[in-house]
């Protein structure tokens, strides 16, 4: 994860797409604007102005609305964000780009106006500017726990690393053979306060290693916790959020 420069947040709209930064230090979040098109198949406008607004603002994570369902499901809306996420992937290389859960930004965004004395079209006017300040301030908190918590692992008296001697290494057990699997951790990525790592199957020798890095299938595991421990399990490619988890690791699968 990237700990300096600007975030941007982006509520993808049809036709109105708001627009949010935060300042350098990752504390706060402002409306910037909203970018209008009059025809929503028009997105080499829209990366091209965002193009300029990355440059000017030194923005180095941009952080994308996904607008699920009430009970978690993803409809067309939220896979023509998925599918704006991957254009912007492409694009954008060296810029991480996050989905975050944007179900309630909208709802937020109209309280916070309608407590601002904002009304009617007004308001309308100020929406999709204010929903991505709204996902903004959300990630930004999200950060700042995360930071807390890496905080007070470092300062733990038992944390130990000297199993990540050369390579970021995970060992799991395998649930029906009992044994021990060894994975290299390609890339990490956080998705709505979940951790989700690319790894690939180490050899039983360091001879096999380079050899079997490229020819072995990447697999992701979602990172989850029970009773006070780690626990990963393989995202399958079926999961509903398996396109949009594996568009954070275009940059490594596509190698």
């Amino acid at each position: 994860m990237c700990d300096s420069g600007r975030v941007l947040s982006i509520d993808y709209g049809g036709r109105a797409i708001g627009i949010a930064v935060s300042d350098e230090l990752r504390t706060c979040a402002f409306g910037l604007e909203v970018i209008r098109r009059a025809d929503e198949s028009a997105i080499k406008p829209v990366t091209a102005r965002l193009r300029e607004i990355m440059r000017e603002y030194g923005v180095t994570e941009v952080v994308l609305g996904l607008p699920k369902t009430l009970d978690n499901r993803l409809d067309l809306a939220a896979r023509k964000v998925m599918d704006f996420q991957e254009r912007l992937s492409r694009n954008f290389k060296s810029v991480r780009i996050t989905l975050w859960d944007e179900r309630f930004s909208t709802v937020g965004a109209e309280r916070t106006l309608r407590e601002s004395g904002f009304r009617g079209k007004k308001s309308s006017a100020v929406i999709d500017e204010a929903a991505a300040v709204f996902i903004l301030q959300g990630y930004l908190e999200y950060l700042r726990n995360q930071n807390k918590n890496k905080e007070t692992e470092m300062s733990d008296d038992d944390f130990n690393n000297e199993e990540f001697d050369d390579l970021d290494v995970l060992s799991i057990v395998d649930d029906e053979t009992g044994e021990q699997i060894d994975l290299e951790i390609i890339a990490s990525a956080e998705h709505n306060g979940v951790t989700y790592h690319l790894v690939v199957e180490l050899p039983e020798d360091e001879d096999g290693l380079e050899e079997a890095e490229e020819e072995a299938d990447c697999l992701i595991l979602k990172e989850t916790e029970a009773e006070g421990e780690a626990v990963y399990e393989v995202l399958s490619d079926d999961s509903p959020d398996f396109e949009g988890i594996a568009g954070l690791f275009d940059e490594f699968i596509g190698e």
